[in-house]
C-alpha cells in the first residue's frame, strides 16, 4: 500500500510513476511541526516539494507531547488501512 496523500501534499507524487514520490510518513505533519524539530529538509527542484531530514527517532521521541490537532492528516492513513482490514475480512 503507498502511503495516501493528504491535502496540501499532492506536489510530492506522481500519481502516474512509483517512482517519483517523496511523500513520507513525516510529511502529514505540518512543516510548522517538521522545522520547529528539524526535520524540513531541501527543497527538490526548486520546487515546495522538500525532503525529510533529521533524526527520526528522536523525532518520534519529542513529538509525544503534541496536541491531538497535529496528527489530523495521519486520518486519511487509518481510513486505508481500515479498508485493507476489511477487505481481507471478506
Amino acid at each position: 500500500m503507498l502511503l495516501p496523500v493528504p491535502e496540501g501534499r499532492e506536489l510530492f507524487v506522481t500519481l502516474d510513476d512509483t517512482d517519483q514520490r517523496y511523500f513520507a510518513i513525516e510529511h502529514y505533519f505540518s512543516d510548522e511541526v517538521l522545522r520547529k524539530y528539524n526535520m524540513y529538509g531541501r527543497k527538490i527542484l526548486r520546487t515546495s516539494v522538500f525532503e525529510i531530514a533529521g533524526d527520526k527517532n528522536n523525532f518520534s521521541k519529542k513529538i509525544k507531547v503534541l496536541d491531538d490537532k497535529h496528527f489530523e492528516k495521519f486520518k486519511i492513513l487509518f481510513e486505508e488501512i481500515e479498508k485493507v482490514f476489511n477487505s481481507a475480512k471478506k
